[in-house]
């Protein structure tokens, strides 16, 4: 275990399990906490993963209200008719752009 100044406190990882942990469990999207926390989206994965959230789960999205959702990249409010499924998450929009990305 590693020691700080201060003395004996937990290791960073499981610091970090916990406060993923919390806010999972309060209701935020894995981008969400990444964002909050300043880790990656791939650290958050791994934790929930470790945790006991089956990878089924861990990419849910916003409620639906008046048939509506937030996507969780751009945060904007679009219809359920701009995801690709109702489990996504994010919208087709922001999906394309990231393709376009990863291919310049």
């Amino acid at each position: 275990m590693r020691t700080s100044k201060r003395g004996r406190q937990r290791p960073p990882a499981e610091q970090l399990r916990i406060d993923i942990g919390k806010m999972w469990d309060a209701g935020a999207t894995q981008l969400e906490i990444a964002d909050t926390l300043q880790v990656s989206d791939a650290a958050v994965r791994f934790h929930l993963q470790k945790a006991g959230v089956p990878a089924s789960q861990q990419h849910k999205g916003h409620p639906v209200i008046q048939g509506k959702r937030i996507c969780v990249q751009c945060r904007k409010n679009k219809e359920l008719a701009s995801y690709p499924s109702p489990r996504h998450a994010i919208c087709t929009s922001c999906v394309r752009e990231k393709r376009t990305d990863r291919r310049s």
